[in-house]
């Protein structure tokens, strides 16, 4: 398992004193059912089981694949917590979902696969207004459409970035 994050993401964890790859933070019993209820493929794609999809369209190409899993296995963690919830703990149990998914996902198939955890952010001035929701997606590596997919990396975003491959 490979971790790298962005400057802003590496920032928020050094603050926060967040130990992403040593601390196990326990998940909210609905989250934790969706990540150990397993995958399913789908036209070439690897998904979560649990979740309902409608019809992708054409999937022709491996760009068209690998978008149409970030667009579907996309997890906002306020929709498993309560809204009182600390927004660092939020991004304490994203991180941790992140991780379940990754070892699941390499448990259970023979690809490479790329988890994404986004921790976004509303600026006022220079100064950080609020934090907003800490998301999480994932998708198959698809070395031929690798340059296609820069618009998810890890530097082209204005939120905290965290990849899991």
């Amino acid at each position: 398992m490979k971790i790298t994050t962005n400057k802003l993401m590496m920032s928020i964890l050094k603050n926060r004193k967040i130990e992403f790859t040593s601390q196990n933070v326990s998940l909210p019993n609905e989250l934790d059912e969706l990540i150990n209820s397993g995958f399913r493929e789908e036209e070439g794609c690897i998904l979560f089981k649990d979740y309902q999809y409608f019809g992708p369209g054409e999937l022709d190409s491996e760009l068209k694949k690998s978008e149409y899993e970030i667009f579907l296995n996309d997890i906002n963690i306020s929709d498993y917590v309560s809204e009182k919830l600390d927004e660092f703990e939020k991004l304490k149990i994203g991180v941790e979902c992140g991780k379940r998914i990754y070892e699941q996902l390499n448990k259970h198939y023979q690809k490479d696969f790329r988890v994404l955890i986004y921790f976004g952010e509303t600026l006022n001035g220079n100064e950080i207004d609020i934090y907003d929701d800490c998301i999480v997606k994932f998708h198959v590596i698809r070395v031929s459409c690798e340059d296609e997919l820069k618009e998810f990396g890890i530097e082209s975003k204005s939120e905290g970035v965290l990849i899991i491959q």
